[in-house]
């Protein structure tokens, strides 16, 4: 069984979560749970890159394959390279797993941050090779830890 908030696996003896109290499910209920909130993200993913100006982008932004690229374990990292992409036209956004919208956060503090990094970042798939070089120039060795993809293999 499943707490379908902070997503941690309990026996079946237990019917709540002790931290959330919440209701448990299923796995396969939480699966489900995990597809809609997916679905939210990227519908939040275009809703935040309309609030922009990326009228000389080279991207189309109409249909945009988003691909979480890095994880970043620092806000200001995450709002440098965020400013530094937009700059340059690239469709970009930073979510927080930390902040305490949940799931789907802004960028803000927490006393919690998942391993690996609390700062998402989500990019056009066809833009990963030039956020890889923007994001090298800017962060170096920080970068090369905070990817999640092999850029080359993306490409």
């Amino acid at each position: 069984m499943f707490c379908p908030k902070c997503k941690y696996e309990y026996t079946d003896t237990v019917t709540k979560c002790p931290d959330c109290e919440e209701s448990l499910v299923s796995a396969e209920e939480l699966e489900k749970i995990k597809n809609e909130e997916s679905e939210v993200k990227y519908d939040m993913l275009l809703t935040e890159i309309e609030d922009l100006d990326f009228t000389d982008s080279e991207y189309d932004l109409e249909n945009i394959e988003w691909i979480q690229i890095a994880r970043l374990n620092s806000q200001n990292y995450a709002d440098m390279l965020l400013e530094t992409l937009h700059e340059k036209k690239i469709p970009a956004v930073i979510h927080s797993e930390t902040g305490y919208f949940g799931f789907i956060g802004t960028l803000g503090p927490s006393s919690y941050a998942p391993i690996g990094g609390g700062y998402s970042l989500f990019v056009a798939k066809e833009a990963i090779t030039d956020v890889d070089e923007e994001a090298k120039i800017l962060l170096g060795d920080t970068w090369e830890k905070s990817k999640l993809v092999d850029i080359e293999i993306e490409k």
